[in-house]
């Protein structure tokens, strides 16, 4: 485990007795935004998360993403990795509707994704 995401978990243990994280039902990977994809989408990060696994009854695959499709950001923030997204769901709040911004190909399409909680 990275130790900023350790310093995070410790401080919501301290902070809440708890982490309580938001969940989307997929599984990422960081992947390579190409750079002329890029240039046409004005896209200020050269990388996202590609999706290689959807839950089947996850909130991704019910906003519509599909495996493979590329998240750019989630609530305008952009999601240039794993990181990125772990972050983001480790403070956004459960049952928040989210923005996202994806890559299928070429085309940039926009879904609203509505967490639910990680069940542990």
């Amino acid at each position: 485990m990275p130790s900023n995401t350790a310093q995070r978990v410790v401080s919501l243990l301290i902070r809440d007795g708890r982490v309580v994280r938001s969940y989307l039902g997929i599984t990422g990977e960081s992947w390579p935004i190409h750079r002329r994809v890029n240039r046409y989408y004005h896209l200020e990060q050269d990388g996202g998360v590609r999706v290689a696994h959807l839950d089947p009854n996850g909130p991704a695959q019910a906003a519509g993403l599909k495996k493979e499709d590329v998240l750019v950001s989630l609530a305008s923030h952009p999601m240039t990795g794993v990181d990125d997204l772990q972050h983001f769901l480790t403070d956004w709040p459960v049952g928040i509707p989210a923005e996202a911004q994806v890559l299928r190909g070429t085309e940039m399409l926009k879904r609203t994704i509505i967490p639910t909680a990680l069940k542990n």
